[in-house]
């Protein structure tokens, strides 16, 4: 884990961990003090949604659950003390380790109906991007260029007979989250029915014109106007002028994380909530 400081753009290098994390069920919270976050451990029936303290992934509290699938597990953070977590039920009291007293929790309620075929399996992720600004807009002849109609899902023929709507297509999900000056960033996701995964495309936006963010897996904008993205193992960023005017079209390299290489760090002596 590393906390990026968006003022100076330093890092500050944490803890690393060995588990299978789902970070679209992930938050941090409005302060940035803390996160919480999934391990999705359901082929061993132990999977947990830990509260923890950046840049260390050791726990403040934790709840423990064997069922991560269908979008549930992890959490939302409402404010500062009060977090939202991701399932239907409030969990037995065995299951969960003691919270810490100034810690409000509460249950994640997604707006309106979803549906779990059409891919709409998270609704969590579309309440926390639509939280900070982004906006689901519509361009069918956009999404069909950019997708070549790759959408259907291969299941066998028992689902089929199952239930006929498991082939359906799963719906492309179009976002856009405006920049200052009359520019916006653009994310396309969509299953992609022959690798059998999600696919995420990212473009800046001036007008009509929308050019793609070539081999970014991740983006968003920050603070002072600027686009950030990961990429191959890097963080990249728009270039700022003294001025305070940012240059959008060419992203710079900040960091290259290639060279980390897993540590043991423990947490400090002090850590706490």
């Amino acid at each position: 884990m590393i906390c990026w400081d968006l003022e100076n753009d330093a890092l500050e290098y944490g803890q690393w961990l060995k588990k299978k994390v789902r970070p679209e069920r992930c938050d941090l919270s409005p302060e940035g003090r803390c996160f919480i976050y999934l391990i999705d451990n359901f082929e061993r029936g132990a999977s947990r949604t830990v509260l923890c303290k950046p840049p260390y992934w050791t726990a403040l509290t934790a709840w423990e659950h064997s069922d991560p699938l269908f979008g549930s597990g992890g959490g939302l953070w409402v404010e500062e003390h009060s977090v939202a977590l991701n399932w239907h039920q409030p969990l037995n009291a065995h299951e969960a380790w003691p919270a810490p007293p100034e810690l409000k929790t509460s249950y994640f309620r997604p707006p309106g109906e979803y549906s779990l075929w059409k891919g709409q399996i998270n609704p969590l992720l579309d309440y926390r991007m639509e939280r900070d600004g982004w906006k689901r807009i519509s361009d069918t002849a956009f999404v069909e260029q950019e997708t070549t109609l790759s959408t259907r899902r291969m299941v066998s023929e028992f689902w089929q007979a199952h239930d006929p709507e498991s082939s359906t297509p799963i719906e492309p999900q179009l976002w856009e989250k405006s920049i200052p000056r009359q520019a916006s960033l653009c994310l396309l996701s969509f299953y992609h029915s022959e690798h059998r995964k999600t696919f995420r495309k990212f473009y800046l936006v001036k007008g009509d014109a929308r050019t793609e963010l070539e081999d970014v897996e991740w983006a968003d904008t920050d603070h002072r106007g600027r686009i950030l993205a990961a990429m191959n193992g890097r963080l990249y960023a728009s270039k700022r002028f003294g001025d305070g005017s940012v240059q959008l079209e060419n992203l710079i390299l900040l960091h290259d994380l290639n060279p980390q290489k897993p540590k043991h760090i423990k947490a400090p002596d002090n850590y706490c909530y």
